[in-house]
């Protein structure tokens, strides 16, 4: 793993696989780089991350995202990966696309739900309404710093 973190730029270290251990520690924007080599490395992941629900054994399991799950809070989100740690609190990068434009937010240490899908929805609202760019990155005004927008390189998308 920490071959790849470093071979895709990121600041990142691994002590294991499980992202449980307190010793793995990763910024956002080296998160916001590894969902972008997912998704260009393996689209198809995004088949699976935007399911709303999964059966298995004849019982429905919902996608873990609301923004999936529900279509609520921003339409076009397709994914990626929420998480929950003691020490990191919530956690969620997402992707969303809208007419042909991507973008990719972070949130890291949000302190409840409620707090990382607000902050989830206001970056990617705001990205998905801005101008179109290659390689744009923000940081809101007045963050804290763990909220970051980062769209790959490859395609047009917004700030």
């Amino acid at each position: 793993m920490n071959e790849l973190a470093q071979r895709i730029g990121m600041d990142a270290h691994f002590e294991d696989f499980t992202g449980l251990s307190p010793y793995n520690s990763c910024n956002a924007i080296g998160t916001a780089k590894l969902g972008e080599a997912i998704f260009r490395d393996h689209p198809e992941i995004l088949t699976y991350t935007s399911m709303k629900s999964v059966m298995l054994k004849g019982i429905s399991y919902p996608n873990s995202s609301l923004f999936v799950s529900r279509d609520c809070y921003v339409q076009g989100v397709d994914g990626l990966k929420t998480g929950t740690t003691l020490c990191a609190g919530y956690c969620y990068l997402a992707t969303a696309k809208r007419d042909d434009r991507r973008v990719i937010s972070v949130v890291l240490g949000a302190l409840g739900r409620e707090e990382l899908y607000e902050e989830t929805a206001g970056l990617l609202e705001y990205g998905l309404e801005q101008s179109p760019c290659k390689g744009c990155r923000f940081q809101r005004k007045g963050d804290t710093g763990r909220q970051y927008h980062y769209p790959a390189a490859d395609q047009e998308y917004s700030i």
